[in-house]
């Protein structure tokens, strides 16, 4: 099996074929702005605890409230 690999605009075109197919997250955006929701995720999910800065960073809290909605919308 040859090894795939990216080319330049596979992004591009992968966001354009879920635009096609009705993208959830697309549609959402265009009634909730979810910034608004930032400062008290922030507030929420922080972590005070941390011994170091070494690892790897925090996900953003937006991507991951996004996430977690789209994922309540299939069921």
């Amino acid at each position: 099996m040859k090894p795939y690999q990216t080319s330049f605009f596979d992004e591009s075109k992968r966001l354009a074929a879920l635009s096609r197919l009705g993208d959830p997250l697309e549609q959402l955006s265009k009634y909730v702005d979810f910034e608004i929701f930032r400062s008290v995720l922030t507030e929420a999910f922080q972590k005070t605890d941390r011994k170091s800065p070494a690892g790897r960073k925090p996900l953003d809290v937006i991507l991951m409230f996004k996430a977690t909605g789209v994922r309540l919308t299939e069921f």
